[in-house]
């Protein structure tokens, strides 16, 4: 029995790895291929007419939830604040001039944290939120999506306690409508995070470009969007 789990949670170990080389070669593939051109304003060629300053700041939070007080409804993960710190650093080498890093902190914490981040961002900015821990759906809904602190109580014991401290589906609904900055991009690494995309809309879809791309999308590209990436299905453990 101690050699099945043994095996099990280093094929957990070895995904989750996975996952965030994935995540990280795809910053790599949507960012720009210098650090200079990070560091910098970064301008976009509008055809026809000038260039476009696009972005004039690029900021990021960083969240990772490793030790959960409740161990039984959610095991601890080491890989997740080292796969957060790896990408703290990565941002940071390639000109991103303010980064925040949130390690294992309440729910109430967490919320308050983002929502001062996307209030505070400026107008012409790009803005990256991570959450790098466990994820569940709502015992009576599973459409519902939860990003879960290292405060949540177990939902099948406390489902009003563990409301009150994850960040459901809703709650980024809500948050995203306070995002000041141009663009902004929330990557959640964790279990059934899919569900964090509601069912009828209300967040942009990631959708890689196509180029060359067509007129609409110039137009268009200098509005404020809130997209979301995640790392699995809203029925998929990772």
């Amino acid at each position: 029995m101690g050699t099945n789990l043994q095996n099990a949670a280093r094929s957990t170990q070895k995904l989750r790895m996975f996952c965030q080389t994935m995540l990280l070669a795809l910053f790599v593939a949507l960012l720009p291929s210098s650090s200079r051109a990070f560091a910098q304003s970064l301008e976009v060629p509008v055809q026809p007419g000038p260039t476009f300053e696009l972005y004039k700041s690029s900021r990021a939070l960083i969240i990772s939830a490793n030790k959960y007080a409740d161990n039984n409804a959610w095991p601890n993960l080491p890989d997740s604040e080292e796969g957060a710190d790896r990408l703290a650093a990565y941002l940071k080498e390639h000109g991103f001039s303010e980064i925040g890093r949130l390690k294992d902190r309440p729910g109430a914490e967490l919320r308050e944290s983002i929502r001062q981040f996307l209030v505070t961002s400026p107008p012409d900015s790009r803005s990256i939120i991570y959450f790098g821990g466990h994820g569940a759906t709502d015992p009576l809904d599973k459409r519902r999506g939860y990003i879960v602190p290292s405060d949540a109580p177990d939902p099948a014991k406390n489902l009003a306690g563990f409301r009150l401290s994850a960040i459901s589906t809703l709650d980024l609904q809500s948050l995203s409508q306070m995002a000041a900055g141009r663009h902004t991009l929330l990557i959640a690494d964790s279990c059934f995070s899919g569900a964090l995309i509601p069912s009828q809309g209300g967040f942009q879809a990631f959708v890689p470009g196509v180029f060359p791309p067509k007129p609409r999308y110039w137009e268009t590209i200098g509005l404020p969007r809130f997209q979301i990436i995640t790392a699995s299905e809203d029925w998929e453990k990772i």
